[in-house]
This record gives structure tokens, C-alpha cells and sequence, in this order.
């Protein structure tokens, strides 16, 4: 998917408006499963903003990283790319 095509459905697809997001604020405190689910969660919030906030043609896993406050070891656990991280997003998956 060319990234001009990401960044028109990014605008109209991600409709988090004024998302203002306390994310890597505090840690995570749950363990096994849940802590994962919680990543992932975290990881979908921060790509969201960066989304929203950037576009799509600016969308990295290393920005995703930093606002998550994860390393980028951990979002490639979660997600191949920054095209996976893309699609996850807007297949409509429940932050």
C-alpha cells in the first residue's frame, strides 16, 4: 500500500479527535497474558496519535516507540512494520 494511500484513509478512518493520551506514564503492573494484551493496547493507542497527529507518511515504529514508551524490540514483537502497525489500525481493531 503506497503511503499517500495510507495517509488519505489515516485521515478519515482514525477519528480520535483531541486523543490526548496518559500512555507511558505509568507501567504496565499486569503480568502474563494481560501484560501482553495491555502492550498491544498501548502500542495501537500511541500509533493512533502518531497517526492522527503526523499522517501516515510519517507514521515509524521508532515515534510509535517512544510515545508508547516501549523500545522498538517491542513494537516489532507486535508488528512487522510500520505497514502491519498501519492496517492493525484501521481494520477497525478495538483500542
Amino acid at each position: 500500500m503506497s503511503s499517500a494511500t495510507r495517509d488519505h484513509q489515516a485521515r478519515s478512518s482514525v477519528g480520535h479527535s483531541n486523543m490526548s493520551l496518559p500512555i507511558a506514564r505509568e507501567r504496565i503492573k499486569t503480568k502474563g497474558p494481560a501484560r501482553r494484551t495491555d502492550k498491544r493496547r498501548v502500542i495501537l493507542l500511541a500509533a493512533a496519535v502518531e497517526l492522527r497527529e503526523r499522517g501516515a507518511r510519517a507514521l515509524s515504529m521508532a515515534a510509535v516507540a517512544r510515545r508508547a514508551g516501549v523500545s522498538k524490540v517491542t513494537v516489532y514483537r507486535y508488528f512487522e512494520d510500520a505497514d502491519d502497525l498501519y492496517c492493525t489500525l484501521t481494520a477497525g481493531e478495538e483500542l
